[in-house]
């Protein structure tokens, strides 16, 4: 993903659990805020974004989810 507004760097995201049924509704409402956080940037595989374990996170505490759950991405704040 390229940088944006004159900044360079790793992106660094935070992830929230939704159920399946709630993605779409959760990206409908966030995407009306992006100077605040905006939309998720990946739902689905957390590899293509370089993640390899979602329960070792390289920053904060792991986000509890189940196998009902996606988990989605978004920048962080």
């Amino acid at each position: 993903m390229q940088s944006g507004r004159g900044f360079r760097g790793n992106l660094v995201v935070s992830m929230r659990p939704y159920g399946p049924a709630d993605v779409v509704r959760a990206v409908e409402i966030t995407s009306r805020f992006p100077e605040v956080h905006g939309s998720p940037v990946h739902v689905g595989l957390p590899g293509l974004l370089g993640i390899e374990d979602l329960d070792r996170p390289d920053y904060g505490d792991a986000v509890p989810s189940t196998k009902t759950n996606c988990r989605s991405s978004g920048p962080a704040a």
